[in-house]
């Protein structure tokens, strides 16, 4: 039983449970500490309609639909790093890219749905961002800095939007990287409109996380999109409708950008909505106004008639059954290695 998929990636040390008797005999548990947390991707409709998409069960951190809408990204946890994939919604199909064993997360599609930028813990250095194509390469360095930086958006524009020390920073095509909001509050899910003019993102200046929208690139002031609190800002294909996180249901405003940015009253869309992700969105959203996320597999553990059985439930999800033995386990090892 080795500690693979730990909450906290920090502590994911690989150790067993293995002790060695006086006797020389070994005893050994299997599985990990903790399960995986696999789940479905689903796609879902504005009016609830499900439809499951033909991907294998994994721990799912987030999903982006390319601009041309015929592949889908997502970043897969295995273990102690993200493997970023991209899954042909024509002819069907996945494959990996060659992002490496690191914490690959999260990521953005290029305008021309070529190549992806992400963030990366690759090179011994903090998350900084990179970029590869989707149909081969290796990954190219995009920015250095001795700060973590977090990939949040590509406008159709080419500027990316990211998050760097609670600010958001933009790095605009053959540009250098610089800050576009440095509010003293901790902003994030910073997520270009479709036409690149507008930035929706999430700030805590109020007091609670809520939801504005800025001119890019600017200099007009915010305006406020959720004034009850909201997080995972979304924006419909013809950026007529902001759609977001509140209170374990997903909302859907409609919104008429030009020169004063009008809000309409927001609205319940989907309950219950649980699929979040700090601090960059994990769902998607495709071009008719359907929805892409993982539904968590059900928990075992909380099933059954009785406590008995949950209990069994329990330990049969965490892999604590039966307990191997080696007899003998010291001579077994020497024969192999030696003395």
């Amino acid at each position: 039983m080795h500690s693979i998929y730990m909450p906290n990636a920090r502590d994911e040390t690989g150790a067993a449970q293995v002790a060695v008797s006086a006797a020389d005999h070994l005893a050994y548990a299997l599985g990990g500490v903790y399960p995986e947390k696999l789940a479905t991707a689903v796609r879902v409709t504005s009016t609830g309609d499900t439809v499951t998409i033909d991907l294998p069960k994994r721990e799912y951190l987030s999903f982006r639909v390319s601009p041309d809408g015929n592949r889908l990204a997502f970043v897969a946890r295995h273990g102690r790093s993200n493997e970023i994939w991209v899954h042909d919604l024509v002819q069907g199909g996945s494959r990996r890219l060659n992002t490496g064993a690191f914490s690959n997360w999260p990521m953005e599609w290029s305008p021309d749905s070529r190549s992806l930028a992400f963030s990366s813990d690759r090179d011994q250095a903090r998350r900084n961002l990179y970029r590869i194509a989707v149909d081969g390469g290796e990954p190219e360095r995009l920015v250095a800095s001795e700060r973590a930086q977090t990939i949040s958006s590509w406008s159709s524009n080419g500027v990316i939007a990211f998050l760097e020390a609670g600010d958001i920073w933009v790095l605009p095509p053959d540009g250098n990287p610089a800050p576009f909001l440095t509010s003293g509050s901790r902003e994030g899910y910073a997520t270009f409109s479709p036409d690149g003019q507008w930035l929706a993102y999430v700030s805590n200046q109020s007091g609670q996380r809520e939801i504005y929208v800025r001119p890019y690139p600017g200099p007009e002031p915010a305006t406020s999109i959720s004034g009850d609190g909201g997080t995972n800002p979304a924006w419909s294909a013809d950026g007529r409708q902001i759609f977001y996180h509140r209170g374990g249901v997903l909302m859907a405003v409609d919104v008429t950008p030009g020169d004063e940015f009008q809000v309409g009253p927001p609205a319940p869309l989907l309950d219950p909505w649980t699929f979040t992700f700090s601090p960059v969105r994990g769902y998607d959203v495709f071009s008719d106004g359907s929805f892409i996320f993982g539904v968590p597999d059900q928990d075992e553990s909380q099933s059954g008639t009785n406590a008995e059985s949950r209990v069994a439930n329990r330990l049969k999800r965490f892999g604590a059954t039966e307990l191997h033995v080696i007899l003998n386990w010291v001579e077994e090892l020497k024969d192999r290695v030696g003395n």
